[in-house]
């Protein structure tokens, strides 16, 4: 029994099941985002180098335009 009160001193505020849930949480924000990253470039990808022109763009600007588009920092 001991060692059951000892584990619950060590997890963060809220006990398992909020650390559960908060971490799920992380990783359905990273996951949305990473969706959001792939769709972004995809659709970058699929204009004319013309448009890309027009935007001030270029094709290898499209994965770091799509990276700070989504994420706010350039990679």
């Amino acid at each position: 029994m001991a060692f059951v009160s000892d584990l619950h001193l060590h997890l963060p505020e809220g006990g398992l099941r909020e650390t559960l849930a908060r971490k799920l949480g992380n990783i359905g924000e990273s996951w949305r985002k990473w969706r959001l990253f792939r769709r972004t470039k995809a659709e970058l990808a699929g204009l004319s180098d013309r448009e890309l022109a027009d935007l001030g763009l270029n094709r290898s600007m499209i994965t770091s335009v799509a990276h700070e588009a989504v994420y706010g920092v350039r990679n």
